[in-house]
């Protein structure tokens, strides 16, 4: 049969003219085997060349396959006929059918489908990527607010603006090695530390501070062997 897929719709499964869902598969079948394309097909030695939305078949074919008698599939072929579902022409070899409206079923609908599921998923992967984005902040300035000198930092609120805004002008990694250099300073241990809000604005994380550690340290003298 032909190769490939093609979009199955639920409404394919309602018919008033379906007596059960006998009716409703051989219909699905039909539509869902159709060519999506124009191309050969061999049935009962015959080559029968289909265009798109044709499907090759015969009244016994599809009895035996679906288990049922010649006389329903013929009812129910006729139903679809007169419905304008499909167009049959009978050959001694098999009949030729043609899915009325298949482009709306393939092609004009699923376009607007596959549209509608791409804006849909650019919208979700922009909402998630939007709150990535958020709790990465949040994580971030947490992490960052824990390391800054408390005794005047300020207010967390203002202090988290400037943070985002700091986010836009440098990566946290420098952001966060600044600050913790900041705050093993001698300048934080002597009791002049800067509030946080200000110390963003102006991109303090890119100052050199020096430690209490640095202040003390004095050349090592080292052991030297001499030839």
């Amino acid at each position: 049969m032909n190769k490939g897929y093609c979009y199955a719709y639920r409404s394919a499964w309602n018919h008033p003219m379906f007596k059960d869902l006998l009716d409703a598969a051989i219909w699905n079948f039909l539509y869902q085997n159709a060519f999506y394309e124009d191309g050969d097909r061999n049935f009962n030695g015959t080559v029968f060349h289909l265009k798109r939305g044709q499907i090759v078949v015969s009244i016994p074919f599809l009895s035996e396959g679906f288990c049922t008698s010649e006389k329903r599939v013929r009812r129910l072929l006729e139903g679809l006929t007169k419905d304008k579902q499909i167009d049959m022409q009978k050959t001694n070899k098999g009949s030729v059918i043609t899915i009325c409206n298949y482009d709306k079923y393939q092609e004009n609908k699923n376009s607007k489908d596959k549209q509608k599921t791409n804006k849909r998923q650019t919208k979700d992967h922009n909402n998630n990527k939007g709150s990535n984005e958020l709790i990465n902040k949040d994580i971030y300035f947490d992490t960052f607010w824990q390391v800054y000198p408390k005794q005047r930092a300020g207010s967390k609120q203002k202090a988290f603006k400037a943070f985002e805004k700091a986010l836009q002008r440098d990566g946290f990694e420098n952001i966060f090695k600044g600050v913790t250099a900041y705050s093993q300073s001698e300048e934080v241990k002597k009791g002049f530390a800067k509030g946080c809000e200000a110390w963003l604005n102006d991109d303090r994380w890119n100052s050199h501070y020096k430690s209490e550690k640095q202040q003390s340290a004095r050349p090592q003298i080292t052991d030297i062997s001499y030839d």
